[in-house]
């Protein structure tokens, strides 16, 4: 899209939205799992959602969320070590 080349811009364009729809329910995704593994209460998690859809920078974040998962990932680091002691530092073996 960058090179205003006509075909590299249509594709470009049409590639955009599919990719931000799934992007942003992979966002959706770690945080209906971050959620779960941090043990939030359902009704928290049903007004954090309505905050979702009714605040459309929230939904940005939400996408960038799930653009940043594939690099990142979130909910391997969201997943409790076993190894790990109650304060949360790893055993000291």
């Amino acid at each position: 899209m960058v090179t205003r080349w006509k075909p590299a811009f249509e594709a470009g364009v049409n590639l955009a939205f599919p990719l931000a729809i799934a992007y942003t329910v992979q966002g959706f995704a770690v945080a209906r799992y971050v959620a779960q593994a941090f043990h939030i209460r359902g009704l928290v998690q049903a007004a954090v959602l309505v905050l979702l859809v009714l605040m459309p920078i929230l939904i940005t974040t939400v996408t960038a969320v799930g653009l940043l998962d594939v690099w990142y990932d979130f909910r391997l680091r969201a997943t409790p070590d076993p190894d790990s002691t109650f304060d949360g530092r790893g055993s000291s073996d």
